[in-house]
């Protein structure tokens, strides 16, 4: 069975100092995931089944609280539930409160203006996406041109903005400078939330047939 490909994601961040006792362990630090646009969605998709707390902001927090976060014990990672998040210290909440949009890379460009229909729309991510193999694999501009509604089909209907452009990253965007006609998951996977959310903003209006605006989860 060949090797699962490696792919370069961003520098991990310092681990944070925080000490608390939880049950029958020492919580003594945290690290904060760099957060790419799927797990983001990941997060959305979760925290739309929540009933509590009262505010979306606040459901979409814990849920980032819980996933985005490593937690150790002596060095150890260990697991975190949603029902023990809320038994965390206040300051040591604001800590990692503070650090969870720090490492969501950094937006790209249009390139390449277009329509998407006609014309094609080039993106350059802000944050390239490297697989290393033998003959590493640099992808660094996104390609995104359809002309027919069945290759939208599963964009438009997505029930979110973030939706449809995780739709569209996956079955529309041409790498560029590569042999790839469309991103392999493990391209999917590793574009950074900064990148995903310019296309939301940026590309995917272009095939709702609607001007930019500011999108909702």
């Amino acid at each position: 069975m060949a090797a699962a490909p490696q792919v370069e994601t961003p520098k991990q961040p310092d681990k944070i100092p925080i000490a608390f006792q939880l049950g029958d362990r020492m919580i003594d630090g945290a690290i904060v995931k760099p957060v790419t646009f799927a797990a983001f969605n990941e997060f959305v998709i979760e925290a739309q089944s929540m009933t509590t707390p009262k505010t979306w902001e606040g459901k979409l927090r814990r849920v980032r609280m819980t996933k985005q976060v490593a937690y150790y014990t002596n060095g150890t990672q260990v697991p975190m539930s949603q029902v023990e998040i809320l038994r965390m210290p206040i300051p040591a909440a604001r800590d990692i409160s503070a650090k969870l949009d720090e490492n969501e890379g950094k937006p790209g460009k249009i390139v390449r203006p277009g329509d998407g229909v006609e014309t094609a729309i080039v993106y350059e991510l802000g944050t390239p996406l490297t697989l290393r193999a033998k003959e590493p694999v640099v992808i660094r501009e996104l390609e995104f041109l359809a002309k027919t509604y069945g290759e939208i089909e599963d964009v438009l209907a997505a029930s979110s903005t973030f939706q449809q452009a995780a739709h569209l990253i996956a079955t529309v965007a041409k790498p560029l400078g590569t042999s790839l006609s469309l991103l392999p998951s493990w391209a999917v996977s590793q574009i950074m939330f900064a990148d995903g959310y310019a296309i939301v903003r940026e590309v995917l209006p272009h095939f709702l047939g609607s001007p930019a605006e500011s999108p909702n989860e």
